[in-house]
């Protein structure tokens, strides 16, 4: 009988919230690929990160493939949800979008520093979201959401 309610409670999450153990799961699988990267050399692995990423930015978040892996693997570890509001998420997915892109055009265009810098930037990035919590794009967003809101409070065009 305990199953239920917990059952229940992850069913009822709203939707403009979402699970911050998702979110650190895609960090984790996005840090893998760039070690992949740095292993192997090929970027094809950030064709499933862009993918990934624009379903993220541009559709309902529920189905996505890491999303759907993580439904499936967090409750059999046990871990129970966190839920944090959704808004940063789907600004640090569009920022993880940009950088995927940026990184396939980089490595198409034989600029293997940029890409190197690029995909570095990303696993430190990536890394510091599934290790500590610390999620550096969500940082950017609360100062552009901040700095809206004074601007508007002071009714200049934003």
């Amino acid at each position: 009988m305990e199953k239920q309610p917990e059952q229940i409670r992850i069913q009822t999450i709203p939707p403009n919230f979402i699970n911050e153990k998702e979110t650190r799961t895609l960090a984790l699988v996005a840090f893998i690929c760039c070690v992949s990267v740095f292993l192997t050399g090929s970027t094809l692995i950030f064709w499933f990160l862009v993918i990934e990423f624009a379903l993220r930015v541009f559709t309902n978040i529920e189905y996505t493939p890491v999303k759907l892996l993580s439904k499936f693997v967090l409750p059999l570890l046990k871990i129970s949800p966190n839920l944090i509001p959704i808004a940063p998420k789907k600004y640090a997915a569009l920022l993880g979008l940009i950088f995927c892109i940026s990184i396939l055009s980089s490595q198409y265009l034989n600029n293997i520093l940029l890409t190197r810098i690029l995909v570095g930037t990303m696993a430190v990035f990536a890394f510091l979201e599934f290790s500590i919590r610390f999620c550096v794009v969500t940082l950017i967003y609360n100062a552009v959401v901040k700095k809206t809101e004074n601007q508007m409070k002071k009714g200049q065009p934003i």
